[in-house]
């Protein structure tokens, strides 16, 4: 593949959206090793991380022959309004209600008013020393700018910096979208999910008919207001409007990891730089980085271990694999994990599952399978679908965020498969299924925003919210976010400062 000329590149769509996707997820990464390890260690691998990233950015001028589709200037205006949109509909800077706003605004607070790495002298967990252990790139920016200037600036830097990671994902959706009109690849991909209402909804006659139970009203609100009707919170997948009012440092930064490895792999037809793509989701999140472990083991099968070997993915992917391992490794353990047929006990497992695979993606899966199987990046296709099929077996934490994070990538790769088989259908009603699908798909989602309508009246903002550390004192609660003072990274790695 050829090398592009300067000035094209600049002119060049995908060129400027791989630039910028890179240094979204890059940036986090450089703030973390700056702020969370000794300077003998940090300096040093900022200087690698820059070698990597010169490497990509040359690599990615390679884009000679590589055709995708363009967008033009007002379907990008439209997009950036789209995007506004959901942010507010989200709560994301505080307009409406947003999901476990408290944490998110009390993880802020901390990386804003505390030194790096945030320290606290006491929790619950111990009587001891503990420091904030968390996915953090999805929050660092923001808390880095808002130490610059002021903590009340910080509702809005969180909004900009969630804004601009949304908008470079829905690029990159239109991008691979082929021959769907901007409108409906946009319905399709934020609205994508699961059918739990139309399950909820013939589940409960049929339970009723064979065992006389019918369920309140009541518990009937509760239950289609939460994409988990298979088995309470163990088995769910988050469809992306759902993610980005709880959950958006999970979706945002796989979502741009994966559709770099789309590019690359599906249009570059390069694994140069895969594995370093693959290293800065760790501090993402670690469940994220396992969603994507089966893509990896694919393309090794299918290319072999050559394609693989640069300098950004061996020493790159190795430098973060280190570090965050590092890291990660001083988290409290989840007491809450275990095999599915340990938490759910009986012969009850097994069915749930087929049932739960195949109302949350089994039904798109098997109306696109004839036209992935024939497609270019049909490994892809296979990989989002070995995935979503394995995860469920093995549950990780109170709600099982195993499961809804790992997910994440490969619904999204399903998702785009959707879309682009969509756009190749030729039937006559085709538009009025999607209605009906989407309408069905998003009851648990329009139910749920009932409920907590005026919930937004009550949330604080950035600087009146209460630290973490301060939120709770479930340890089942507070383990999801402190390190152990006595691990390896804290003693040997982390800034003696705090110590």
């Amino acid at each position: 593949m050829g090398r592009v000329p300067l000035k094209q590149l600049i002119n060049n769509q995908i060129y400027r959206l791989s630039v910028y996707t890179i240094l979204y997820l890059l940036i986090p990464n450089i703030l973390f090793v700056v702020g969370w390890f000794r300077w003998e260690i940090a300096i040093p691998a900022i200087i690698i991380i820059f070698i990597c990233l010169y490497k990509l950015l040359a690599s990615f001028a390679e884009i000679e022959g590589v055709s995708i589709k363009k967008i033009s200037i007002p379907s990008r205006l439209v997009l950036l309004l789209v995007t506004l949109g959901i942010c507010i509909i989200s709560g994301i800077g505080g307009f409406t209600f947003q999901g476990d706003v408290d944490k998110h605004y009390g993880i802020l607070k901390d990386l804003i008013t505390e030194s790096w790495p945030v320290v606290y002298p006491e929790s619950q967990l111990n009587n001891g020393l503990v420091h904030l252990n968390y996915y953090l790139a999805y929050y660092l920016p923001a808390a880095f700018l808002a130490k610059l200037t002021s903590i009340y600036l910080a509702d809005l830097y969180i909004f900009l910096w969630t804004f601009t990671g949304l908008y470079l994902t829905l690029r990159w959706v239109i991008t691979f979208s082929k021959k769907n009109t901007l409108f409906i690849t946009l319905l399709i991909f934020l609205f994508f999910g699961g059918q739990d209402f139309l399950y909820s909804a013939i589940k409960i006659p049929i339970k009723w008919i064979f065992t006389g139970e019918l369920i309140s009203a009541h518990i009937f609100k509760m239950e289609i207001a939460h994409e988990a009707v298979v088995h309470n919170n163990i088995l769910q997948f988050y469809s992306p409007m759902v993610s980005m009012t709880w959950c958006p440092q999970h979706v945002l930064g796989a979502w741009l990891a994966t559709a770099l490895i789309v590019y690359e792999f599906g249009e570059r037809k390069s694994l140069q730089n895969i594995v370093f793509i693959f290293s800065l989701t760790y501090i993402w999140s670690v469940f994220n980085a396992f969603g994507l472990v089966v893509f990896l083991v694919i393309f090794l099968i299918k290319k072999g271990i050559k394609p693989y070997l640069s300098f950004q993915n061996i020493v790159g992917g190795l430098l973060f694999l280190l570090l965050s391992g590092a890291y990660f490794k001083a988290h409290y353990s989840i007491s809450e994990s275990g095999w599915i047929w340990e938490v759910i006990p009986g012969k009850s497992w097994l069915p749930k599952i087929i049932v739960f695979l195949f109302i949350e993606f089994g039904i798109y899966a098997l109306l696109a399978i004839k036209y992935a199987s024939k497609h270019q990046w049909k490994d892809l296709w296979w990989g989002a679908i070995i995935t979503l099929l394995i995860i469920p077996f093995y549950v990780i934490g109170y709600f099982n965020d195993f499961l809804m994070r790992t997910a994440v990538p490969s619904l999204f790769i399903i998702s785009i498969f959707v879309i682009q088989y969509f756009g190749e259908l030729s039937y006559r009603w085709k538009y009025h299924f999607l209605v009906i699908f989407i309408i069905l798909a998003n009851i648990p989602y329009v139910t749920l925003r009932y409920r907590v309508r005026g919930a937004e009246k009550e949330q604080a903002n950035v600087a009146n919210s209460v630290s973490v550390i301060k939120l709770r004192e479930d340890k089942w609660f507070n383990s999801q976010y402190f390190g152990k003072s006595n691990s390896i990274y804290w003693k040997y790695m982390a800034p003696k400062l705090n110590q």
